[in-house]
């Protein structure tokens, strides 16, 4: 029969002259383990009586119970049982470690580490339920988008919340904080129309690491598209209308990305040659108006 007590696994079984135990502390994979007969147990009962006993004792049964402990390789189980609410049985056995062979002891330590691993995976999984409840919890939370001083610019409280779950969003003319884009970890579609503030990306520290699309309409004051490469997501931009914007082909030639798709219409600064060249070269598709 099998018993599991704290941390210890325990095998048993009734032989015909003795009562066979085996423990394995399920902590440092030690075993121990011995063959018991009547003159050990040293109890007027019959040995398959004593088994019971024991059986009981390692189920904790009310009445019964059975203590464990460990000194110098000495595995002590004393056993109290109380029968019919009055009879008393107290008696000890005494399990000697178990002595591996190398193939033995490669065996125990790889289960020493399969069970270090699985208590590791148990804490961890369940510290990621709990910030999978935490993100879903969150998710819906509001952030504003607007300047810090937006109402002191203005003379008007700020009306531009978007949930941080949000996969799209489009920024309008001015005032807003570009830093908190960051912050949307689901968003795949940002658009920016008449945004007059935004010369580059990198002195706005705008960025998002899930964005697949950008759109940027009439950005008087881009003049570069530096700071793309903090978009490692991005698969399309779209420029319309944005008169400055230059130099598009050296800062794409700067860092690894995945653009398959870019549409240029009426932004003059542009080098259109270039730029065909190097989408041909690439493999992107180019529109241009």
């Amino acid at each position: 029969m099998s018993f599991a007590i704290e941390n210890y696994s325990i095998v048993s079984s009734l032989n015909e002259r003795t009562i066979y135990i085996k423990v394995i502390d399920t902590i440092t994979f030690m075993c121990y383990e011995s063959n018991v007969d009547s003159k050990e147990l040293r109890l007027s009962i019959e040995l398959c009586d004593a088994y019971k006993l024991m059986c009981k004792c390692f189920l904790l049964e009310s009445g019964y119970n059975v203590t464990i402990s460990v000194n110098t390789g000495i595995m002590k189980l004393a056993f109290g049982a109380v029968v019919a609410g009055y009879l008393k049985f107290n008696f000890e056995i005494m399990l000697r470690e178990k002595v591996m062979s190398n193939d033995g002891q490669l065996t125990l330590n790889f289960n020493r580490i399969e069970q270090k691993q699985a208590q590791a995976i148990q804490v961890l999984t369940q510290k990621l339920e709990k910030l999978e409840g935490l993100v879903d919890a969150l998710s819906y939370a509001e952030i504003c988008m607007m300047q810090t001083n937006y109402q002191q610019q203005t003379g008007q409280f700020p009306t531009a919340y978007w949930k941080m779950n949000t996969t799209e969003m489009t920024l309008n003319s001015n005032y807003w904080d570009y830093s908190k884009i960051c912050l949307f970890y689901k968003l795949e579609k940002l658009t920016f129309n008449s945004c007059s503030d935004i010369s580059t990306f990198k002195n706005l520290k705008i960025s998002n690491k899930t964005v697949k699309e950008i759109i940027l309409n009439s950005l008087s004051g881009l003049s570069a598209i530096t700071g793309l490469e903090d978009f490692p997501q991005l698969e399309k931009i779209t420029f319309t209308s944005c008169a400055s914007v230059r130099d598009c082909v050296a800062v794409l030639n700067s860092y690894k990305h995945k653009i398959k798709h870019i549409t240029v219409k009426s932004c003059a600064a542009v080098n259109n040659t270039e730029l065909m060249t190097y989408c041909q070269k690439n493999n992107i598709k180019l529109d241009l108006a």
